[in-house]
């Protein structure tokens, strides 16, 4: 997108703690625009585009649905990290992707909950934009029903 035509027209703007969804909220380092495409959530600015759904467990497990993300993600994937917070169980990966344009950089997130988890696809410009990325990455929020989180006790006890 060129920067000097920033923000575009006859979009939202949308900064600060955003409500996605439902039950998932953003935490935005910056001003971007908002549009629904393809059933996606899509937020972006210049040098940043993430791309959000969210997806319901199907009555399957938390570690099948992880296990499930695990197996389909490109084999092309690096800089991967699974860890818990929050009573959410986050994977995340880079990948290096291919459009109409030629390679882009690309920060993959999903957040798991009991019952469904979210997941971003952030693309990237630049090093900047990286910055950027991350942040959104981090920002994520569950405001969905507190039973739905994943219970210390039953994790780790």
């Amino acid at each position: 997108m060129n920067r000097k035509r920033w923000p575009p027209p006859d979009y939202p703007l949308v900064e600060g703690e955003h409500m996605m969804t439902d039950s998932w909220s953003v935490r935005l380092p910056a001003q971007f625009c908002r549009r629904i495409e393809d059933g996606a959530l899509v937020l972006w600015r210049p040098g940043v585009t993430a791309w959000t759904v969210v997806h319901g467990s199907g009555g399957r497990p938390l570690s099948d649905r992880l296990q499930r993300v695990k197996q389909i993600a490109s084999t092309e994937r690096f800089e991967e990290d699974e860890y818990r917070d929050g009573g959410l169980t986050y994977y995340r990966y880079r990948l290096r992707d291919a459009n109409e344009d030629g390679d882009i950089d690309a920060l993959y997130v999903f957040a798991f909950t009991e019952t469904q988890h979210i997941q971003l696809a952030i693309y990237f410009d630049g090093p900047d934009d990286e910055v950027l990325a991350r942040r959104i990455a981090t920002g994520l929020i569950y405001t969905g029903p507190a039973e739905a989180l994943e219970s210390t006790i039953t994790s780790y006890g």
